[in-house]
């Protein structure tokens, strides 16, 4: 009995390392810096085909590790892309939250140099993916004019209450580039009042271009899911830079992958990053396209809503 139960577990063990190696050896994480000056490049395998151009992934507070978004950080290295994750806090509450800025730019600056070397045809433009208080970054990353930004993708971005250095207005985005606000019902801390802003203070950008949309909790039979601000998290241990603190530990308890990950923030994602690279406008009907957001069996689940006007 004891010898089958050995053999047995040896053979799990197997099966469980060769699936974890087999995705370790799809992606490739390296890190540069240290403390709040420490960032990731996240890329495909080897011998895959040039990068369509960088990604910058600004993560929530305190949510200084890959791993809290693994899951939608692979759907965007999957699309071809090359993800810079930086980590601009050490701990839960370092540094001072108008060092932030600065700190990802150093990382842009130094990424980029990186990268010349292993793709010099990289492409110049970058597309921004933010969730929470990375949402406020991008989007005055966006308005410095340092960058040539083709996409601004804000999922749950600022706070209910605190400015958190937001802009007065932006209208110093550059025309050309699209905007993408996701945000939840449930979400009692950033709640739609950056959202809100951001779109209404961007006259310069055609209306097409920009798209706010509203995800709601549902639940049918067994099945739920949520709209908390912790719903965009994700958990992938391969993607674990190595730090910890309370809002990591959170996410490590609480957050989980479902049908909100995968249709909500990565299937948007990739819809987006693909209508980035197009000439002329973003978005084109049929809005369904955007708003769907599967089912379980027949019973389709509630859609996202469309917010207009701003």
């Amino acid at each position: 009995m004891m010898i089958r139960y050995s053999i047995f577990v040896l053979l799990s063990m197997c099966l469980w390392l060769e699936g974890v190696w087999g995705q370790e050896g799809t992606f490739s994480m390296q890190s540069f810096e240290s403390g709040a000056r420490r960032y990731h490049l996240i890329y495909a395998a080897e011998g895959a085909q040039p990068p369509r151009g960088l990604v910058v992934f600004l993560h929530g507070y305190g949510a200084s590790n890959p791993l809290c978004y693994g899951g939608w950080i692979r759907a965007i290295v999957q699309e071809g892309y090359v993800v810079l994750f930086p980590q601009f806090q050490w701990g839960t509450f370092l540094p001072h939250t108008r060092k932030y800025l600065r700190r990802v730019e150093q990382n842009i600056d130094s990424a980029r140099v990186h990268l010349a070397r292993l793709y010099p045809h990289m492409p110049e433009e970058l597309c921004l993916v933010a969730h929470s208080i990375g949402g406020v970054i991008g989007a005055n990353l966006a308005q410095s004019g340092k960058y040539e930004i083709s996409g601004l993708m804000l999922v749950q971005p600022g706070h209910k209450w605190l400015k958190l250095g937001q802009a007065k207005d932006y209208q110093l985005l550059p025309e050309t580039c699209r905007i993408l606000c996701i945000t939840g019902n449930r979400d009692k801390t950033a709640g739609t009042r950056f959202a809100r802003h951001i779109m209404r203070s961007t006259p310069q950008i055609n209306p097409s271009n920009k798209l706010w949309l509203h995800q709601y909790g549902d639940k049918y039979q067994d099945h739920k899911i949520s709209a908390t601000h912790v719903a965009p998290v994700s958990i992938d241990r391969q993607l674990d830079s190595g730090n910890r603190n309370l809002i990591i530990c959170g996410a490590l308890a609480l957050g989980k992958t479902d049908e909100v990950d995968q249709y909500a923030y990565w299937r948007l994602t990739r819809k987006f990053l693909a209508a980035c690279r197009q000439p002329g406008p973003a978005y084109l009907p049929p809005l369904s396209e955007w708003t769907w957001m599967g089912q379980w069996g027949e019973r389709p689940i509630r859609h996202l809503e469309v917010r207009r006007p701003f």
